[in-house]
């Protein structure tokens, strides 16, 4: 998969203000990144903050854990939910909170992160329920795939409609309707805040790529990554919305050959995941 071009990405920095990591995050990682990671000091530092707390605490609670007693202690909490989850959480909360947008927006920000959320939690799943190589990453992934469009919002006025035109129109990629409109797309932009917060290569080179089919097509992490971005947003769609999703019947089969399952595999994970959110509504 091409890296995206250095012109390119100088103009979308010099354009579009790309958030920096917020104090809080870059403590964490300071921490996680040290020659002796102490998951009590970052537990402190959550404890500290009353919208990271509730955050740990909504997913540690959530049927996704399978834990059947409610936690109540960070300190607990974050020793179930290991470094790699509670850098997830607080790096996500971090992103949500830098990129609140004008008031104004017709772009539902509460909306559009709880719904990056509950695939972000749909993607972990299904990784480690097949046991994939990329379950580590494929919460961040589900998260950040879309981070651009919050960012495209800010800074083209008419964005609400040309998104809504791209929503219309499944059998064209999203980027090639956007690209027809501005000169860069959510992808593009996202690679780039993926790149200014330091994320994984795998996880930068896999938004800037995740909707284009072809990449579904390639070995390697990146295309996983895609392939179970795709399903899961299928299954969150399919379990939330009325409508059809007429994307997922344009790759279902794709997606379905690069994860290497078969329709009952398929049925019975999307079953699954079904069962969870509804748990998680309740």
């Amino acid at each position: 998969m091409a890296d995206v071009d250095l012109e390119q990405a100088k103009h979308i920095v010099d354009t579009i203000a790309i958030p920096p990591q917020p104090a809080t995050l870059t403590e964490t990682l300071e921490i996680v990144n040290s020659n002796n990671p102490d998951l009590s000091r970052i537990a402190d530092i959550i404890s500290k903050d009353v919208a990271l707390s509730a955050a740990v605490f909504k997913t540690i609670n959530s049927p996704f854990f399978g834990i059947r007693r409610e936690i109540s202690s960070i300190q607990q909490a974050t020793m179930l939910l290991g470094m790699k989850n509670v850098v997830n959480i607080v790096t996500g909360l971090s992103l949500r909170m830098s990129m609140e947008t004008k008031k104004g927006s017709e772009l539902n920000l509460g909306r559009f992160w709880d719904t990056a959320s509950d695939t972000a939690l749909v993607c972990a799943n299904l990784a480690k329920a097949m046991g994939s190589n990329v379950r580590d990453d494929a919460y961040m992934f589900g998260l950040f795939h879309d981070c651009g469009i919050p960012l495209m919002q800010q800074k083209y006025p008419d964005y609400f409609e040309v998104l809504k035109i791209a929503n219309n129109e499944p059998e064209r990629e999203f980027t090639e309707i956007e690209e027809e409109h501005y000169d860069t797309n959510h992808a593009t932009v996202g690679y780039m805040v993926a790149r200014t917060w330091k994320l994984p290569k795998t996880i930068c080179k896999a938004i800037l790529t995740h909707h284009n089919l072809e990449a579904l097509k390639e070995d390697g992490d990146e295309a996983t990554l895609i392939a179970l971005l795709h399903m899961a947003e299928h299954i969150s769609h399919s379990k939330r919305r009325i409508t059809e999703d007429l994307r997922w019947t344009l790759i279902k089969e794709k997606v379905m050959q690069n994860l290497l399952i078969d329709e009952l595999e398929y049925t019975e994970l999307k079953e699954d995941v079904a069962e969870m959110l509804e748990q998680a509504e309740r």
